[in-house]
């Protein structure tokens, strides 16, 4: 799939080391405390393990000279799926590469058959997540160093 002057393709595990520091990089974008981006160091890596295991559901958005500058995972277990994880390097936030990651892993839930999916969304990408279709159901309590009244809206979307 290829969207502007980039294309989407399937990870392959050797591309782990880049996608963790693309989800640091993204994460830091929104100005979270060291002390913060630290205690998420285990849910923003990604391991080869880890993508050998999502059964071809995580993509990454490359462009050519740059390489690998966002990527999407999908999980899936029991019928349901979650987005996993959805980033794109800072400044290239607003070049339709979001878009692009979503509507792969949108197309992937609808080919297996998976109506909803669900996100536990940064609150700083809620309003992305809004204008890609999502539908808030709840919140969940997630307290930074800053903010200790944080939390992260549940979001779902139907394919």
């Amino acid at each position: 799939m290829s969207t502007g002057p980039f294309a989407v393709r399937r990870a392959i595990p050797d591309d782990a080391p880049r996608l963790s520091a693309i989800a640091r990089l993204a994460k830091a974008h929104w100005g979270y405390a060291p002390e913060d981006l630290d205690a998420w160091r285990d849910q923003l890596t990604v391991t080869a393990d880890y993508l050998s295991s999502h059964d071809g559901l995580v993509f990454v958005a490359e462009e050519p000279g740059r390489g690998a500058e966002g990527f999407g995972a999908l999980a899936v277990a029991d019928g349901a799926a979650e987005i996993d994880h959805l980033w794109v390097v800072p400044d290239r936030i607003g070049h339709g590469m979001g878009r692009a990651l979503f509507e792969r892993l949108m197309a992937a839930a609808r080919d297996g058959g998976i109506a909803v999916v669900r996100i536990a969304s940064d609150p700083n990408a809620e309003a992305f997540y809004r204008r890609m279709g999502a539908v808030r159901v709840g919140a969940q309590p997630a307290p930074a160093a800053g903010d200790p009244a944080r939390v992260l809206p549940i979001l779902e979307f139907r394919t």
